[in-house]
Parts: structure tokens; C-alpha cells; sequence
């Protein structure tokens, strides 16, 4: 491949995802007052189809870079691992700086830089750097280096931790109950479905604003809204609706899901023929 298509395709994927953002907020800008919000979450759906995307184009140019004989500077002298994991991720790390503060400007909502940061750093490990990292397992795995398989119990270890700490900067953090009626009537409908429920919490509104339900190995979990939307019935609803994931151990099966889904990419690719 010519060294000026590589130096341009190189330079252009790191700058695209910070553009992106910022061309999207000045749309958003342009918007009628009572559009704007509309407009503003249809704009980020596309820009995180567009970060997704930019992962396997900056994976691909990485390894022909490196692998090519042209002459790119410290491109071919830096291990692919290096060219993978630093430059775009920090490039994703401002786009989505762009993207959440102009989500805090859009739905008003009080998101301090401290915020802002922790949203922006812990997404872009649990979704960029994830997909990075496999990538470079993928790569030691394809050339029959063991080392590939550490690389990616690496990324399911960083997808895990990374979604945690993504929860807590949103505020997600479960507050374990004793009273009320969300506990009353979740003690109620556990012996009525035998579940084992240990614990039932409230969880803050979040900095999202979403009001939601959550259901995990033993507990269940309402966002501390529930009171304005949610009466009788129809928490009775939410709440059996958490308390069936709690005995079909959704929350188990997710993980167990995921590390297969992992062992079985890396055994795939160490066992592919390379042509």
C-alpha cells in the first residue's frame, strides 16, 4: 500500500471520531428548541455506530502498517500492540469528552468536569479498549503465540471491571432496603415464585436520568423513581419481571455467555489455516 494513502487513512481515522462529535453538537446547535433533544439522541446513536466502526479500521491499517515494507517511521518500528491500544482509544476518550458534555447541555442536566471525565474514560475501556485488546489476542493468537489467549482473559477481565466502574460514574449504586413497599412486595412475590432474594435495593436516579429495574444473582434493584411512575400492580409487574431473572440467573449466564463467547473466538482463530 502507497505510504501516503497509509499516513492519510492513519491520520484521518484518529481525527474522525473527535470531529464527528463536535459537527454533531453544532447540528444539534441549529435545531429548534423543541427538536433538539430528539435530535440530539438520534446524533448519538450514529456517533457511536461510527466509534464502533472505527475500531476495525484502525486495526487493519495498524497491521499493515506494521507489516508493510514502507517506510512510516515509528509505525514499523512500534510493536502492533502499542499502535493498537494508545492512539485511538485517547482519540475516543475526547470525542466522547465532546459527546457527554454536549449531553449534559442538551437535557440540562448538572454534570460536573469530574463527571463528565469518569463517563467518558470508564466507556471508552469498557467498549474501545475491550475491542482493541482483542484484537491484539487475536493477532498473537492467529500467528500461534500463546500469549494471545492471556491478551484476551485480559479483555473479558477489562469488559467486566470496566462495565462496573461505568455503572458506578453513571450513580448507579444499589442501596440495600429494608422497608417499604418495594421491599414488602418483593418479599411477597419471591416465596409466591421461590426465589432465593437476599437483598432489594434502590438505586439513584443515575446521571442518565433513566429510570430503570435491575435483577442479579441474588438481588434485585428499582431506581428510586419507581414511586412516581410505578403503583400496586404494576410494580408488582416490574418486580416479577427482576425476580424471573434472578431464578433463570440471567445475570450468571450473561458472564458465562461472554467468556465463551471469548474462549470460542480465540480457539477459532488459533486453529483457522491463515489463508
Amino acid at each position: 500500500m502507497n505510504t501516503e494513502w497509509l499516513d492519510c487513512g492513519i491520520a484521518a481515522t484518529l481525527l474522525f471520531p473527535p470531529t464527528v462529535s463536535i459537527w454533531l453538537r453544532h447540528l444539534a446547535n441549529q435545531c429548534a428548541a423543541n427538536q433538539q433533544r430528539t435530535k440530539w439522541v438520534g446524533y448519538t446513536r450514529w456517533v457511536s455506530l461510527l466509534m464502533i466502526l472505527a475500531v476495525p479500521v484502525w486495526w487493519s491499517l495498524c497491521v499493515v502498517a506494521n507489516k508493510s515494507g514502507t517506510n512510516l517511521g515509528f509505525i514499523n518500528a512500534a510493536p502492533v500492540w502499542l499502535l493498537l491500544l494508545f492512539p485511538l482509544p485517547i482519540s475516543m476518550l475526547i470525542a466522547r469528552l465532546v459527546s457527554f458534555r454536549s449531553d449534559a447541555y442538551v437535557f440540562g442536566r448538572p454534570w460536573t468536569g469530574r463527571h463528565i471525565i469518569r463517563l467518558a474514560f470508564w466507556r471508552t475501556a469498557s467498549s474501545t479498549v475491550v475491542l482493541l485488546i482483542v484484537a491484539v489476542g487475536i493477532e498473537d493468537i492467529y500467528g500461534k503465540r500463546s500469549v494471545g489467549f492471556a491478551w484476551m482473559f485480559g479483555a473479558g477481565i477489562v469488559a467486566l471491571v470496566g462495565k462496573v466502574r461505568l455503572r458506578a460514574a453513571e450513580g448507579l449504586i444499589p442501596r440495600p432496603v429494608k422497608s417499604g413497599e418495594l421491599y414488602k412486595r418483593s418479599l411477597v412475590l419471591s416465596k409466591r415464585m421461590g426465589v432465593a432474594l437476599k437483598r432489594v435495593c434502590v438505586v439513584p436516579f443515575g446521571r442518565g436520568r433513566l429510570t430503570n429495574a435491575y435483577g442479579g444473582q441474588t438481588l434485585i434493584a428499582v431506581t428510586d423513581d419507581y414511586s412516581h411512575w410505578l403503583h400496586g400492580s404494576q410494580l408488582d409487574f416490574v418486580v416479577g419481571h427482576e425476580l424471573a431473572h434472578v431464578k433463570q440467573k440471567d445475570a450468571v449466564k450473561t458472564l458465562v455467555t461472554m467468556a465463551g463467547m471469548f474462549f470460542a473466538l480465540s480457539a477459532a482463530t488459533f486453529f483457522i489455516p491463515p489463508l
